[in-house]
């Protein structure tokens, strides 16, 4: 992939970067970033990221009001389906990253910015999930000692 400077989005790669590859290009569509990162999560088969953005992922701010409930639902609705009607296992590793994935997007909307791969590769950005995760958990603990707090005083 290349960059391309204020042009206009372009559509998914034909071929999925893995591995220390960088995707280079900042102007990637919502839809090609989601499905870059579904790539990265571990849906190696275009028909499994497609069902995923169907299903509800088709851009940042579907992904941005996503919980981890719905995350879960979605989950088992495909494993609830038939194998005709697109059953798929999605694991407890790719719903953990999916997970983080709402709470990274959430992360670039709190500091006013839009979300982007541009400079990342597998490596780096799941390492940007574990830190998305774990700085929800911290948000999550934060707001249990204070409601806590709260009734207690």
């Amino acid at each position: 992939m290349t960059s391309v400077e204020n042009g206009p989005p372009v559509a998914p790669p034909a071929s999925y970067l893995v591995g220390d590859l960088v995707i280079t290009a900042s102007n990637l569509s919502e839809e090609a970033v989601i499905k870059q990162v579904l790539h990265w999560i571990g849906f190696r088969s275009e028909s499994n990221k497609n069902a995923i953005v169907d299903d509800g992922l088709q851009s940042f701010n579907d992904v941005k009001v996503m919980s981890e409930e719905d995350i879960q639902a979605m989950a088992t609705s495909f494993v609830n389906r038939t194998a005709v009607n697109g059953r798929m296992f999605l694991g407890t590793r790719k719903i953990k990253y999916l997970k983080a994935f709402t709470h990274w997007i959430r992360d670039f909307y709190r500091v006013s910015y839009v979300p982007s791969i541009a400079g990342l590769s597998e490596a780096s950005f799941k390492s940007q999930m574990d830190r998305a995760a774990s700085r929800a958990i911290v948000r999550k603990n934060m707001e249990k000692q204070t409601k806590t707090s709260a009734e207690a005083a």
